[in-house]
């Protein structure tokens, strides 16, 4: 593979990952900083190679070969699986909620349980603790498709708002 094949087949990774599904030709090409049919010979030569597959003419079907989707996989197992490696799925436990709505969904604050809107990570009371620049550098790592960033932020931001408010109760 060339340098540049290597580039396209990991900003395909890196993107499905973080968004969960393929990017567009567009996409790829600003990212390459390349044109539109240049991005088309290099996903036809990834796919020639088997590295990556497509559904017809439909670009964002691509997919990375020998990547398991695991939401084919039971839950069962992947509870099991889990539990072999150690990790503690309590932990992702989110508390249940007295909604209209069955797909409501509370502040990422631990232990705060109001339900906030779809796309929102906390309360307003939480939200408002998070200092201002924290907050736009979330937005733009989000935007940007920036998940390391985007994370590292999102777990600062969720422990100053636990302290914030913890102060205020105290």
């Amino acid at each position: 593979m060339t340098p540049i094949e290597v580039r396209a087949l990991e900003f395909v990774r890196d993107f499905i990952d973080t968004r969960g599904f393929a990017p567009s030709l567009v996409e790829i090409a600003k990212e390459l900083e390349v044109s539109r049919p240049r991005v088309t010979q290099l996903v036809k030569a990834l796919v020639d190679q088997g590295q990556l597959t497509k559904e017809g003419r439909k670009w964002r079907s691509l997919e990375i070969v020998g990547v398991t989707d695991l939401r084919a996989v039971p839950t069962s197992r992947l509870q099991a699986e889990l539990g072999r490696r150690g990790v503690n799925l309590s932990a992702l436990a989110v508390p249940e909620t007295r909604s209209w709505s069955r797909h409501a969904v509370t502040c990422a604050v631990d232990s705060c349980d109001i339900v906030v809107k779809r796309g929102h990570l906390m309360c307003r009371t939480h939200w408002f603790a998070v200092p201002y620049a924290m907050q736009e550098g979330m937005k733009l790592a989000n935007s940007a498709g920036d998940g390391a960033t985007y994370q590292d932020l999102f777990w600062r931001a969720k422990e100053i708002a636990a302290r914030a408010t913890a102060r205020k109760v105290a």
